[in-house]
């Protein structure tokens, strides 16, 4: 009966009769799990209806244009759209547009569809800032070696910036600024080979050549460090008002926020925490996390999956407020949450969603919670109660 009755609103909802509840009704139906396969076969049976798609549809195109007509309210008949897929009056029009739009053809749509959820991740890309304050883009055509302003040679490959093995002329007083502001992390390796993988919306800024009595760093946003250790060379970053000494180590760096707060965990080694105020050092173990906000620096037990999943593309949380997890979305994904219920602020989730998908996945996350929902108008999202 439950088929039969997925079948129906389906021949409903193409064309566009649906009524209020049926249209809850179908989106229920939609996201039964005991339905997938389905759902997958009309998905299927509609993508093959569709001049020039006769290949096959991959499973995550599949599950991207299934959270589309999820989310997208009914929409009046799109002549200019209709002209452009087909006049088969079996085709969704909503799953047309949603499936046009992944496989990045160039339909015209109206203002109602212009603003959806398949906002990717930002890909701002990656700026190298020079002492002279030039600014370089490091793309693909600064692949290999590259000799700048300041003398500093200068070794790109993929995701990567080499100081370690061509200095060639460079000045020795030099600094440079990376920043990545791409959808991907992006390391580099200074000039002692310790290395510095960068988050998005994060800096690193550093010497081309460690000199005199100590090797000085420091970052923004979030950075992941391995350090080469030198006793008679220390590590230093600073991260706001916070100094890290390294002993010989691995952590993590976070000091994302407009106000003094910075999260450092530790992974391997050994690390030295203190207010670059007041002085007060305090030794961090392995598993640990040192909080400074307000002053106060704070020790705590860390969850290191949460901490480093940054590294593995995903967004993992655990029993933390919708607010720190939509933060971090809004630094991934360039879009500004607007909050019309401050109560959703400090609801707790725990989970993982991918941060290289589209927002809609992560969104819907949430929606499945029966807790929140979302409204996405261009680079603003609303944020709600879900309608019980």
């Amino acid at each position: 009966m439950t088929i039969t009755r997925l079948h129906y609103l389906f021949k409903k909802h193409r064309l566009q009769s649906l009524t209020p509840d049926e249209y809850s009704e179908w989106q229920s139906l939609l996201s039964d799990p005991n339905l997938k396969d389905h759902v997958e076969a009309m998905i299927d049976w509609e993508w093959q209806l569709m001049p020039n798609n006769l290949e096959q549809i991959d499973a995550e195109r599949k599950e991207n244009m299934l959270a589309f007509i999820l989310e997208q309210p009914q929409q009046k008949p799109i002549k200019k759209l209709l002209l452009r897929v087909s006049t088969a009056a079996s085709i969704l029009i909503i799953l047309c547009a949603g499936a046009y739009f992944l496989n990045q053809k160039p339909v015209k749509i109206t203002p109602a569809l212009s603003h959806n959820e398949f906002i990717a991740p930002v890909q701002n890309g990656v700026t190298l800032m020079l002492a002279n304050g030039k600014n370089i883009r490091i793309d693909q055509k600064h692949q290999g070696l590259m000799k700048v302003d300041d003398g500093t040679a200068i070794n790109h490959t993929n995701n990567n910036l080499d100081y370690s093995t061509t200095l060639a002329d460079a000045e020795q007083s030099a600094i440079h600024t990376l920043t990545n502001n791409s959808g991907s992390k992006f390391d580099i390796t200074l000039a002692d080979g310790s290395v510095a993988y960068l988050d998005v919306n994060s800096s690193v800024t550093y010497p081309v050549v460690f000199t005199g009595d100590s090797r000085n760093v420091s970052v923004s946003g979030q950075v992941y460090f391995k350090v080469k250790h030198n006793a008679k060379q220390p590590f230093n970053v600073v991260a706001k008002k916070e100094i890290i000494q390294d002993l010989g180590t691995e952590f993590n760096v976070n000091a994302y926020g407009l106000n003094d707060k910075v999260k450092t965990t530790l992974l391997e080694g050994a690390i030295n925490i203190k207010d670059g105020e007041d002085g007060k050092a305090i030794a961090l173990k392995i598993g640990e996390q040192a909080v400074l906000s307000g002053g106060k620096l704070i020790i705590n037990e860390a969850d290191l999956e949460v901490t480093t999943a940054w590294m593995q593309g995903k967004i993992v949380f655990n029993h933390e407020s919708l607010e720190n997890i939509l933060a971090e979305v809004a630094r991934i994904y360039n879009v500004q949450f607007v909050w019309t219920d401050n109560s959703l602020k400090n609801k707790k989730f725990g989970g993982a969603v991918s941060r290289t998908k589209k927002l809609a996945t992560v969104l819907n996350f949430f929606r499945k919670t029966g807790e929140v929902d979302f409204l996405v108008e261009g680079s603003k999202v609303k944020v709600f109660k879900q309608r019980k």
